[in-house]
């Protein structure tokens, strides 16, 4: 589903990834995990089609980006950093807005609302910055995307907002058999919802698999995988 080949990427003289390969399995939910500085933005920047590689071959659900950039996009959704609204108009009128620029109906905009516990006649520009997260699920809740991709969704989030949110999630990889990719510092509590991990350190991949039954042995080998002990 989601595919980097020989990924070369470099901002100015700084190279981030060199000669980088990644390939995430189709209905896969992802936990891309590492420090500041790791390439975790740049990588999501380059798989939603915010940046490009100076070299090597991306592909998402056997499309090129080179090749079919409006195609990709219309099958992938991300968010990078806060999520972008119009702050001045009301929560529905954003939502109306983008599915009128889908082209689908907005019959649904009020249950999904009220599924987010969000009031649709406040403005955006009221909202905090956990509430605008999970607004910004509305969208692969209305829409049919393949891809879900986000960065550090679960920051300024009560634990409360976090556990919706990965249920909401959950079963929207259940339901459409989307890919999600999350990248996060919150493993804890919530890393028993991932299907798979990345570590990535430095630009560099340093470990790629499976989540196994005994969650808590597994995160701390992820954790030395991380600290170079493994």
């Amino acid at each position: 589903m989601i595919k980097l080949e020989n990924i070369d990427f470099y901002y100015k003289k700084t190279q981030i990834f060199d000669k980088f390969n990644l390939e995430i399995e189709k209905g896969n939910i992802t936990c891309l995990i590492g420090e500041n500085g790791a390439g975790k933005s740049t990588l999501i920047k380059l798989i939603s089609g915010l940046l490009f590689p100076k070299s090597g071959k991306l592909t998402i659900d056997n499309l090129e980006y080179a090749n079919s950039n409006e195609l990709i996009r219309n099958k992938l959704f991300a968010t990078v950093n806060e999520p972008v609204f119009y702050g001045h108009l009301t929560v529905y009128e954003n939502l109306d807005i983008f599915c009128k620029y889908k082209g689908i109906s907005n019959n649904e905009i009020e249950s999904v609302l009220e599924i987010l516990n969000i009031d649709g006649k406040k403005k955006v520009k009221e909202l905090s910055t956990g509430m605008k997260q999970k607004l910004s699920l509305a969208y692969p809740l209305l829409y049919d995307y393949k891809i879900i991709i986000l960065d550090e969704p679960l920051a300024n989030i009560d634990p409360f907002g976090i556990e919706l949110i990965l249920k909401l999630l959950k079963k929207l990889n259940k339901e459409k058999g989307c890919n999600i990719l999350i990248s996060t510092h919150l493993l804890g509590e919530f890393g028993e919802f991932f299907d798979e991990f990345l570590v990535l350190k430095s630009g560099k991949l340093l470990f790629q698999g499976k989540q196994d039954s005994d969650y808590p042995s597994f995160k701390s080998k992820l954790l030395n995988v991380h600290q170079g002990i493994l």
